[in-house]
């Protein structure tokens, strides 16, 4: 009697990869069979916390790893109010997936409102700060905890490299999901890793608001 164990979704990509690898003629194929498969075209938010450094230099990796965990018991209930979905936590890190930007843009924006809050009343070395990167396009999404894609690469360059804390960094492609004119934004260009990158940042204000 034979049995039939479905395979995971990265062992399935593995074995695309491997396909690829040894018959080049079915590149085109093998490609679209990838994206059919595994492709989708979602917002990125990724989120860094900010101070690590510092942070475990004074109080201890005990105490940053504290702030970690309150971070995420902040934030996490918050990206699933805005039908996004948590990829993976790594070190300071989250990586979420959104339907549309302005779900994304939604979530930083009550996180820093919720993160600011607990800050009020704490001193400064108990104060937790976070810094966003958004991006928008065509990602591979395997499994539960692994995204690949270009807009993957510049959401995190934003969240983790460019921004500052409480800044929320859009890429160009993500900024085209929003109506410009109900947002503050400035654009701004820097060189990094011998990438030219033109991005937005999101002021809090929006247009109108009181």
């Amino acid at each position: 009697m034979l049995f039939h164990t479905q395979l995971s979704e990265a062992e399935e990509l593995s074995r695309l990869l491997d396909r690829l690898e040894a018959d080049p003629d079915a590149s085109d194929a093998v490609t679209a069979s990838i994206h059919a498969r595994f492709g989708r075209t979602v917002a990125i938010m990724i989120l860094d916390m900010s101070g690590f450094s510092s942070t475990t230099r004074d109080g201890g990796i005990v105490t940053f790893l504290r702030k970690i965990h309150e971070m995420q018991g902040i934030v996490v209930p918050i990206v699933q109010e805005h039908a996004g979905q948590l990829v993976n936590t790594f070190a300071d890190n989250l990586t979420c997936l959104f339907p549309d930007v302005p779900s994304a843009l939604a979530v930083a924006r009550v996180a820093i409102d919720k993160l600011e809050g607990v800050n009020r009343r704490r001193i400064a070395e108990e104060q937790c700060y976070a810094s966003f990167g958004i991006g928008y396009g065509s990602t591979l999404v395997v499994g539960s905890s692994d995204i690949f894609g270009n807009q993957v690469n510049l959401a995190a360059k934003l969240g983790e490299d460019i921004a500052e804390s409480f800044e929320v960094l859009l890429t160009e492609q993500a900024v085209a999901q929003l109506d410009e004119a109900d947002h503050d934004l400035e654009w701004r260009a820097v060189t990094i890793s011998g990438l030219d990158l033109r991005f937005a940042e999101v002021k809090r204000r929006i247009v109108g608001e009181a």
